[in-house]
């Protein structure tokens, strides 16, 4: 892109890159020039009173008014200045999208943010409502025994099985337990019937539950009525099948925890469907229920990891595709500050034109109403303003003085010229010049006066007395003597300083509360539209400023060190069939304790064809969400497997 006409004329400036950006103000004062007058009414004493203009807030009354009305047609302008580089800068905004991904080019995971029904759920934070269902063990008791039992048979062994998975490792097989709800090693025997194919799990919803719970009422009422047949009494498959109850509270090596609970924690719900599917698959395995409960945490962490990887990934893949387009970027946003900075001087030069115009007026006017008073006090407010001193008073330069550090010592001359008719001359010529006489030391070191009339070589009075010391003269012996300072005289100097000054300073502000007043009445709304539009480009100097500070330090940052390489695999797939991935391996122990009840098949064949189609189809959609199957964590990884024993 070649530059224009009027961009080559200036040369190029760069933004500021090693610190932030200077803010330029617009300048309060400039030099003045003679431009010609603007048509305004300098006639303002009707109105130039300070209870008129000044409200109680202490702010102008007349500034104020003029802001209001002005206000509208400001804002107007601006909005069209706006619109004449809407073309040039139309790209800003999209730069600016991706400062945050300048700061740091890789998202930390602590940074990301959890979408909602993500972070694993514990016990404590479940509502205390029931649970959909509760769980139970369907046991076949043809495989158990070998043969379809009667009715007698079947409560018989019933019976059995329920003293077993509620006795404790002592094998003692009271009701204390039972009445207490309580099974202290029901969780582990309960494994050993799953593992046997002997038992499975389901729960109060399913229909084979209903079917079963009916034969058994019809069981109960035939023993009641006293009726029986030889087709009965050999029963059929479905008399073979039993359920057991969970007890109440399951109990770990550490503590009990409520079942209702537990598994009212499994139906908690998910916003992935593929999560929700393999819940659901959790919940009717044939496995341990504290098993499931510490599967279903770990699946949580893992989707939390998986989700949080995922968006590092992206954030590293759209920030590699930044750094493709950054130097171009840099290019045009350099280009685009040259042409705000045109435009910033161009409005600086325009709005001081302005003001140069109301200070040649506020000098009118104030000279007009001040006369030389108004010169005058405004050569002291500018000495004023230039003088960085504390101290108002001119220091002594043999740095003495008093002991209180107020000022500088009193000399002699100060006193004597306070004092009447006290006059000491250093020497006056006389009859005898002797050298070593007009040495001596003169306390004072002035020339004598008299009556306003200065003794000089020309002297008219001879000192004839021989007992007077030459050279000297005293013509007030009375106050020749020097009274001593006191703490008085110093407090009595200082006061007066203080009053001198206070009067000072009270005439400036006078002066300047009045300067201020005619200032703000002559600001024209031309000059507040011009104010408006500096500062406005101002400002969006200022954010070009700082967008190319962090680019550029960006751009540096690359060229001087190597950045890592991050690990962009979103799109990488292990193509290894033989290496099983982690998701493959928590599937293989979810699906591979699903019964044929669940899957509702009638073979094996059946049954697991269906397990690996369930098996594929998560696997598939788990990648669709995530983009990548779970590996295994390496030996360096010190977090077990999921659903490991530890």
């Amino acid at each position: 892109m070649k530059p224009s006409a009027d961009q080559s004329a200036h040369p190029r400036r760069l933004a500021p890159q090693r610190g932030p950006p200077r803010k330029n103000n617009p300048s309060p004062s400039a030099p003045r020039n003679d431009i010609a007058p603007l048509p305004i009414d300098l006639s303002l004493d009707a109105c130039a009173t300070h209870d008129n203009t000044i409200n109680e807030d202490g702010e102008n009354a007349i500034t104020q008014t003029m802001a209001d009305w002005t206000l509208n047609e400001a804002t107007n302008k601006i909005e069209e200045s706006q619109d004449e580089s809407d073309e040039e800068e139309s790209y800003h905004g999209e730069i600016e999208s991706h400062e945050s991904s300048d700061e740091s080019s890789v998202v930390s995971e602590q940074e990301i943010e959890l979408p909602d029904g993500y972070a694993p759920i514990s016990l404590d934070e479940l509502s205390t409502s029931p649970p959909p269902s509760m769980p139970l063990v369907l046991v076949n008791l043809q495989s158990l025994c070998g043969y379809i039992p009667d009715v007698d048979e079947r409560e018989v062994l019933i019976s059995q099985i329920t003293e077993a998975l509620y006795a404790d490792s002592s094998n003692n097989i009271d009701d204390e337990h039972e009445k207490s709800g309580e099974g202290l090693e029901f969780d582990t025997r309960v494994v050993e019937l799953f593992e046997s194919r002997v038992g499975s799990h389901v729960d109060t919803a399913a229909d084979i539950v209903h079917k079963i719970k009916l034969l058994d009422d019809e069981a109960a009422t035939r023993m009641q009525e006293n009726k029986s047949s030889e087709d009965e009494q050999k029963g059929d498959e479905m008399s073979s099948l039993a359920i057991i109850t969970y007890p109440e509270f399951i109990s770990d090596s550490t503590m009990s925890q409520s079942t209702a609970r537990l598994w009212k924690l499994l139906h908690t719900s998910h916003p992935l469907p593929v999560i929700e599917r393999l819940f659901k698959h959790l919940r009717n395995s044939s496995q341990s229920l504290l098993w499931k409960i510490e599967m279903h945490n770990q699946i949580r962490e893992l989707v939390v990891h998986e989700h949080k990887a995922m968006m590092s990934r992206m954030a590293a893949k759209e920030y590699e595709e930044w750094k493709t387009v950054r130097k171009e970027k840099l290019e045009k946003l350099y280009e685009v500050r040259e042409t705000i900075l045109l435009r910033v001087d161009v409005a600086r030069e325009r709005y001081e034109k302005y003001v140069e115009e109301r200070e040649r007026k506020v000098d009118i006017e104030m000279t007009r109403r001040r006369g030389s008073l108004w010169v005058e006090s405004k050569k002291a407010i500018e000495l004023e303003s230039q003088n960085t001193t504390d101290d108002p008073f001119e220091l002594d330069p043999y740095e003495s003085y008093d002991d209180d550090g107020w000022g500088g010592v009193i000399k002699e001359d100060d006193i004597i010229g306070d004092s009447e008719n006290i006059v000491v001359s250093e020497y006056c010529p006389g009859d005898d010049d002797d050298s070593e006489s007009n040495e001596e030391w003169s306390p004072v070191g002035m020339s004598v006066v008299v009556d306003d009339t200065a003794i000089s070589d020309e002297c008219k009075k001879v000192i004839e007395s021989e007992s007077v010391e030459k050279n000297r003269l005293v013509f007030n012996t009375s106050a020749n003597k020097l009274e001593p300072i006191t703490s008085d005289d110093n407090a009595q100097r200082k006061s007066k300083r203080l009053e001198k000054t206070a009067a000072r300073l009270n005439g400036h502000q006078a002066m300047s509360e009045e300067d201020a007043i005619v200032r703000a009445k002559l600001k024209t709304t031309d000059e507040l539209v011009a104010e408006a539009m500096l500062r406005n480009l101002q400002q969006r100097l200022e954010g070009v400023d700082n967008l190319l500070e962090c680019i550029q330090e960006e751009e540096w940052a690359d060229e001087e060190e190597e950045e890592p390489n991050v690990n962009n695999d979103l799109d990488e797939l292990d193509t290894d069939s033989s290496e099983m991935s982690l998701l493959d391996r928590l599937l293989a122990m979810i699906l591979g304790g699903l019964s044929r009840t669940y899957s509702r098949t009638n073979s094996e064949e059946e049954h697991f064809r269906f397990v690996r189609e369930e098996h594929k189809s998560i696997a598939n959609e788990w990648l669709q969400a995530f983009g990548r199957l779970p590996q295994l964590p390496t030996s360096n990884d010190s977090e077990p497997e999921p659903g490991a024993k530890k």
